[in-house]
Order: C-alpha cells, then sequence, then structure tokens
C-alpha cells in the first residue's frame, strides 16, 4: 500500500524524513509540520544521525555464528520481532518515554542493539556492504555536483574566488584546519584553482564539505577541462585508511570514477569529466596508485 504524505502521522513524517524517503509532496508536508512544531526538528536530527550511527555500524561488525539463524527464526514466529518493534514505533517518539526511570532506557537500549543486529542480518542476506552502498552514494552525489557545475546550472553556491581565502572559509564551516599547500598542489602539473563553495555531501546530504573547481591550463591535460575536489572532515561514512588512494570506480553509462583519500581526518573525492585530471590530482598530492575500496571489516 502507498500511502499519501497527507496519510502520515507526524511520527511516521519525521521518521521517513529522517530515511530520506519522502517525495517532494511529502518534504514540503515536512517542512511545514517544523515551522509549526520547531521543537521536533531535535528529534528529526537526532534520527539522522542515528541513521549513520547505524551505516557506520554496518561497515565494522559482522553478526556472530548462529546468531543469524536465532534472529531468523525469532521473526517467522508469528512475526514476533517485528510486531514488537512496530509496537514500540510510536511510543519511544513520545516525549514522556525518554522522561521516564532509567529502566526504560535499558529497555531501548536493547531494542536498539537488536535492531542493529536485525539491520546487519538484512543486509547480509542482501549481499551488499555498507562501504559499497556509500561509495555509489558518494559517486552519484559529487558527480552529479561536478557535472551541475560544469554546464552552468549550479554555480551560485560558488562564493570564494581567491584560494588564499578558502582555508579561513573551511575553518568556519567545519572548525578544522586546511593547509594552503593542499589547495595549491595541482599548481604545477597544470590545475589552476578557480572558486569554492559550501556543499553539503552525503550523509543526508548535509555535511558539512567545500566544493572547490580547478581547471587544466593544456600542460598535462586537455586546456579547459574541469576537475572538482570536495573536502571534509572524515567521519568513516565510507571506511578509508590513510594513506590510501581509493577508487570508487562508476557503475552505469555516463557516470564518473571518483578518487577518495583521507589525510589528517580529512577527506578529499576528486572527479572530473575523465580519468587523466584527477590522476594529476592524486600525484600532485603525492597519494600512491588507487585501489579498490576495501570490503567490510572483519
Amino acid at each position: 500500500m502507498n500511502l499519501r504524505p497527507e496519510d502520515l502521522d507526524p511520527a511516521a513524517l519525521l521518521r521517513c524524513g529522517a530515511d530520506d524517503e519522502l517525495c517532494k509532496e511529502g518534504a514540503a508536508r515536512l517542512r511545514e509540520h517544523l515551522a509549526d512544531h520547531p521543537e521536533d526538528a531535535t528529534r528529526l536530527e537526532f534520527d539522522k544521525e542515528l541513521c549513520c550511527a547505524v551505516g557506520r555500524v554496518m561497515c565494522q561488525c559482522e553478526t556472530p555464528a548462529g546468531l543469524r539463524e536465532r534472529i531468523e527464526a525469532g521473526m517467522t514466529e508469528d512475526d514476533g520481532l517485528g510486531a514488537a518493534l512496530a509496537r514500540r514505533g510510536s511510543e519511544t517518539r513520545s516525549k514522556s518515554f525518554w522522561v521516564r526511570p532509567f529502566g526504560s532506557i535499558i529497555s531501548v537500549a536493547a531494542m536498539l542493539a537488536l535492531a542493529l543486529v536485525v539491520v546487519q542480518i538484512v543486509t547480509s542476506v542482501v549481499g551488499g556492504s555498507g562501504t559499497r552502498l556509500h561509495a555509489s552514494e558518494i559517486r552519484e552525489f559529487v558527480g552529479g555536483q561536478h557535472s551541475s557545475c560544469v554546464l552552468g546550472s549550479n554555480l551560485a553556491k560558488f562564493t570564494v574566488n581567491e584560494v588564499e581565502q578558502v582555508p579561513a572559509q573551511f575553518q568556519a564551516l567545519t572548525n578544522r584546519s586546511l593547509a594552503l599547500s593542499e589547495l595549491l598542489t595541482g599548481a604545477s602539473l597544470g590545475l589552476r584553482f578557480v572558486e569554492a563553495g559550501e556543499c553539503a555531501v552525503p550523509p543526508h546530504n548535509k555535511a558539512k564539505s567545500l566544493h572547490l573547481r580547478f581547471v587544466s591550463d593544456g600542460t598535462y591535460c586537455e586546456e579547459g577541462t574541469s576537475i572538482s575536489v570536495f573536502v571534509q572532515p572524515y567521519t568513516g561514512y565510507v571506511e578509508m585508511e590513510e594513506g590510501h588512494t581509493y577508487r570508487f570506480d562508476s557503475e552505469g553509462r555516463g557516470e564518473r570514477t571518483v578518487y577518495g583519500w583521507v589525510r589528517d581526518r580529512l577527506v578529499y573525492y576528486v572527479v572530473a569529466d575523465t580519468d587523466a585530471p584527477c590522476e594529476l590530482f592524486r600525484r600532485a598530492a603525492g597519494m600512491p596508485e588507487a585501489e579498490a575500496l576495501p570490503g567490510p571489516s572483519k
């Protein structure tokens, strides 16, 4: 059954908003709800952060031997687990639930732990890995941002035109330091800084980052070729180790390959119309040859 946005109660509306499952009309209704009930913005933010935390845990844990079978068996017995979680869904969204005695907090903690196990099981069943799913999301997002800027349809966000201003902008945005040398790294290979602006990348298209644009002067690759670099504090959304360059391979026609690495707890995503300028930027940054993304942690 497909529910219309107007059929959703406030709790369901917030849950769908946190999971990025709202259509255009649903998103508009959520904005109206938050305007009338600003106190729910904190609840929405909590749910979004919980989703991110679950995603990170999914990349780092492995279901103990035998537990998967026991959980699956429990779920098939009159849908015991699913029904229990469904029954408590609206209850846990009630403010009174969170001000009950400590025993209620223990109860919800146990429920969340069990839910994490179920999510891990579902991920195992469908054969996905958090790292690869998140990498696909990153690749699609930064590739789309790069394309729209090259085509000139998303230029309003660029507010910095002098490379010397970028570190201060990044500091104000993320409270983290970004060395000017990192921004000038490609100059020796003919990649010239053009502009920079704020960009909200995944997860949930809200993580603070800067989108930097460079162009080639034709020294080592075609003149005028555009390259985009996205920089943000590293959160582990895509699991990467420092000192490695990872390749987010394209999966469909027209999709772009994204290069990524972590240095000084900052993550860099690099994308261009062709791989050549990405390779130039990687080499100029002193990063090793790109390798495939790692699988889930064992």
